[in-house]
């Protein structure tokens, strides 16, 4: 999707494109500068887009890619002191869009499925970290239906939301001020920040889609095909784990809202199960006559207990 972005909005015939080439001469004034993954760890993504605004014309464009603050807010409870300099935020981009006379065309959110930080309530790590999961999009490489999928996803949910959804985004400047349109920018993304941060569902959902009812008979028939069901319902079970309620049968017709509905339910049930069979040996005073030798006996009637047992023996070993 990266490539389709560029192609979209660059613009004239001479682009200095970063990841091509290190610089130009001093002189030199471009069309367009493209500069995917040109932040390096350590560097100020707002000293480099300085830089990069002196080499465009005016009226010519900047296309720059980064990690996305808004993501890590919404899905990460771990501080990170570097999050600043490496990774902008919707509104640190108007900030410096503002400051160097630059208006925000767009900003594509980008990698969601693959690299989206949305932890998964079963077992409380992000969907992106866990194998079961990169295997299932692995099966994209042999199976075009699930491969136009992702794409579906891709370019005509996640593209569409707020940035905070997805991990990666490519901001699209303008060299021309314009300080009411940056505003009128950031406050539709705080608009729609505040929209799914209640209850979702698909009325929440659709006034930020194209065509809402095109989308909706889209996924139906996306949802045909039986490994995008399985992505779809881990995907949005991930997604949304934080909202009080979500109806994904509300985005889908009568049949197949109810399968996955269902499986929702199920999936409710087998954590509440786990949740208890974890925890009643954790109770004082329970819990320390189940040490043996500082190993927790009590991961025994879990499901944790073989990987318990395996880390204390090899931690021994070490």
């Amino acid at each position: 999707m990266m490539t389709s972005v560029c192609e979209a909005w660059v613009q004239g015939p001479k682009i200095l494109d970063l990841t091509a080439q290190a610089g130009a001469d001093a002189a030199d004034v471009f069309d367009s500068v493209l500069a995917i993954d040109a932040v390096f760890e350590g560097q100020d993504w707002r000293e480099a887009l300085r830089g990069w605004t002196v080499k465009v014309r005016p009226g010519g464009r900047i296309l720059f890619s980064g990690r996305a603050r808004d993501h890590l807010e919404r899905y990460v409870a771990m501080p990170d002191s570097q999050q600043h300099q490496l990774k902008p935020s919707a509104s640190d981009i108007v900030a410096a869009a503002d400051e160097l006379g630059l208006r925000i065309l767009e900003v594509v959110p980008l990698c969601a499925l693959d690299a989206g930080l949305f932890v998964h309530p079963a077992d409380g790590r992000p969907l992106s970290g866990q194998y079961w999961w990169k295997r299932a999009l692995s099966w994209a490489h042999s199976d075009e239906k699930l491969a136009a999928f992702c794409r579906f996803l891709e370019r005509e949910f996640f593209a569409r939301m707020p940035v905070s959804l997805s991990p990666h985004i490519v901001a699209v400047l303008e060299k021309r001020a314009d300080p009411a349109a940056n505003r009128i920018w950031l406050e539709r993304q705080a608009a729609m920040n505040e929209a799914i941060a209640g209850n979702i569902d698909f009325q929440v959902i659709s006034p930020y889609l194209a065509e809402p009812k095109s989308w909706q008979k889209k996924l139906q028939d996306h949802l045909q095909h039986a490994r995008n069901r399985v992505v779809f319902h881990h995907l949005f079970t991930a997604l949304w784990a934080n909202a009080p309620s979500v109806d994904v049968a509300s985005f889908l017709p009568d049949g197949q809202g109810r399968i996955l509905a269902d499986w929702a339910h199920r999936e409710i049930l087998d954590m509440w199960v786990t949740t208890l069979a974890q925890a009643w040996h954790q109770q004082e005073p329970v819990h320390q006559n189940f040490i043996y030798r500082e190993i927790d006996l009590g991961s025994m009637t879990d499901y944790n207990a073989i990987n318990k047992l395996l880390s204390a023996c090899l931690s021994r070993q070490s």
